[in-house]
């Protein structure tokens, strides 16, 4: 988390030492941004609305998510705008499926409420810069597809278009949530209500620290020189 925090401060930095001469550029960038991500916005609440008219009668209110404003944006996204869009890409996720086999699901390190605290954690800084954010599995590579396209779409949106994915969630069109190892939401495909709702009576629920939660890995000690010195 410490890392994804630096790169995406280092990335701030570097923009705005792009744009330091020419300010009303990149503000002009910031706002196509932001109106791009609108748009999105607005095409994922007609798609769910859609999905919702498709429920059976017997539906109660509380399986469909409520629509929110067509004018706005989700709360809390895109509270940090540079200007570009930005991926979150978590490699080698099968370590997650790998160690709970070999430690059991009880395992400390890699429990369902830690595990899920991690995810809430990365999807409000996603959330806030407004990023796609993936995890990939470099055995199943089952995100790829949908991440591919969903780059595409961004950096080229008059020439190609996100696909819907195999298994939408009705309270979160066009994001995947395969497996604990195979995630894929999209840049506008989520909000705060729903990344709130991850630990919702849990005893991790109220608390924001990371550290407090996943400790700093300890440097190794300095392992000396096996070279002869020289006399």
């Amino acid at each position: 988390m410490e890392t994804l925090l630096k790169w995406l401060h280092t990335a701030s930095e570097i923009i705005d030492k792009l744009f330091a001469s020419k300010p009303e550029l990149l503000q002009s960038w910031k706002s196509r941004w932001e109106q791009r991500l609108l748009s999105i916005s607005q095409q994922l609440q007609q798609l769910q609305q859609s999905q919702q008219s498709q429920q059976p009668a017997s539906a109660t209110p509380q399986d469909a998510a409520q629509p929110g404003s067509s004018s706005l944006l989700p709360r809390g996204l895109l509270t940090t705008n540079l200007g570009v869009p930005l991926f979150v890409v978590c490699t080698h996720t099968e370590i997650i499926v790998a160690f709970r086999a070999v430690f059991d699901t009880q395992s400390k390190q890699f429990s369902e409420l830690r595990l899920d605290f991690l995810q809430r954690c990365l999807r409000r800084v996603c959330l806030d810069h407004a990023s796609s954010l993936a995890y990939f599995n470099t055995a199943k590579r089952g995100v790829a597809p949908s991440l591919t396209s969903n780059l595409l779409s961004l950096l080229f949106p008059s020439h190609y278009a996100t696909p819907a994915p195999d298994v939408p969630l009705p309270s979160c069109p066009h994001a995947q949530f395969a497996s604990r190892d195979e995630l894929f939401i999209p840049a506008g495909a989520d909000n705060a209500f729903l990344i709130d709702d991850l630990l919702v009576g849990t005893k991790l629920e109220a608390v924001t620290d990371f550290t407090a939660v996943f400790e700093r890995p300890q440097v190794a000690a300095k392992v000396g020189s096996f070279l002869p010195r020289e006399n």
